[in-house]
């Protein structure tokens, strides 16, 4: 019984840690140019440094020995008649988790954005201006989509996964020459071993701070795995916010020295830009189709027909809960991913100036 009141006590110290931590955050932004960020960022690229050294995730390997060893745990407490102590142990090793989560890099959802970095004006901008850059992407991304290697069916061609790997890093690390904070991304991009489970919960790529690794689904349209694997570098630079992470995955891509990186990029920018004036103004959005190349058209088509064998309860629920992690740090859910057209449209702006 003490045992199990000790540790339901040290659940509840967790939450309140998680919640003070979170509450100063908001309250005193200022600590993160003095402090936080960059012991954030230093610590998770050391855990990055560490793993980095083995081929595949960390964490999946962690997982799957953690959900082993709970249901062993589960087995030997019911034998022993101790299910309660197991009951208690739950939400101290979740709460034990999450505090470490927020500690070393979930409170950098509050700190300064990727646009301070690189001097972003991001405001709103009327419909006229999200046209000039929708049709600055759309010439981008179709002028590089015949640089790209194809298969004889018209898909894209993709190098090996360590090549993919090296290429992003080197891209993110050649943005952090033209501005300092992008600097120390994670050392690899690895991919996922469950790919295929992960592409049902509508899972592309993902970043683990507690062991600092980068790693993308081997489910993911070719096309768009670049830019996913420079997204998951953008959050390795402890960019928490998904619009900003897309926008620094978009950054790293148009900096790259790779065509297959600069066209995933573009491709992403073209398909957020499009899709924004598309709620806004459907046939204005349609006539852009006339506007890019085949390749482009193509690749777009195939990336619906490619992600709807993944639709279904699974994917929604993991969404849902997706989107309730994201509102738990005040961003706008799942929405925020499409936030980055805001970005986008500033850096196509100050381009033009």
């Amino acid at each position: 019984m003490v045992k199990r009141i000790r540790m339901l006590i040290s659940s509840g110290i967790n939450v309140g840690l998680i919640v003070a931590l979170a509450a100063a955050a908001k309250l005193f932004p200022q600590i993160y140019p003095l402090f936080y960020t960059d012991v954030s960022r230093k610590i998770n690229h050391a855990l990055g440094t560490v793993t980095g050294r083995l081929p595949v995730p960390v964490w999946e390997l962690l997982l799957a020995a953690l959900i082993v060893w709970q249901i062993v745990s589960l087995f030997g407490s019911l034998f022993k008649k101790e299910f309660l102590d197991w009951l208690c142990r739950l939400p101290w090793l979740v709460t034990t988790l999450a505090l470490i989560f927020v500690a070393i890099w979930g409170l950098n959802f509050f700190g300064p954005g990727v646009s301070e970095a690189v001097d972003l004006q991001v405001g709103e901008y009327t419909q006229t201006e999200l046209k000039q850059a929708l049709d600055y992407y759309a010439g981008q991304a179709s002028a590089w989509s015949g640089q790209v290697k194809r298969d004889e069916n018209g898909d894209v061609s993709l190098p090996s996964e360590s090549a993919l790997s090296q290429i992003a890093v080197g891209s993110c690390r050649k943005l952090g020459t033209l501005y300092p904070r992008f600097s120390s991304p994670a050392p690899a991009v690895k991919f996922l071993l469950g790919s295929e489970g992960f592409g049902y919960l509508g899972v592309t790529g993902i970043y683990v701070c507690l062991t600092g690794e980068c790693a993308v689904s081997r489910a993911t349209h070719a096309p768009s795995i670049p830019f996913t694997m420079c997204h998951e570098l953008g959050h390795s630079l402890c960019y928490c916010a998904e619009d900003e992470a897309n926008f620094l995955g978009f950054l790293i891509c148009s900096e790259s020295d790779d065509a297959l990186f600069r066209y995933s990029g573009y491709l992403n920018a073209f398909v957020y830009c499009y899709n924004a004036l598309y709620a806004l103004d459907p046939g204005a959005a349609a006539a852009y189709w006339n506007r890019v190349s085949d390749e482009v058209v193509h690749d777009c088509n195939a990336a619906r027909q490619h992600y709807e064998q993944y639709d279904g309860a699974v994917q929604e629920a993991a969404q849902s809960v997706n989107d309730a992690y994201l509102r738990s740090f005040d961003q706008e859910g799942t929405q925020s991913y499409d936030m980055v057209t805001d970005h986008l449209i500033a850096y196509y702006l100050k381009k033009g100036e």
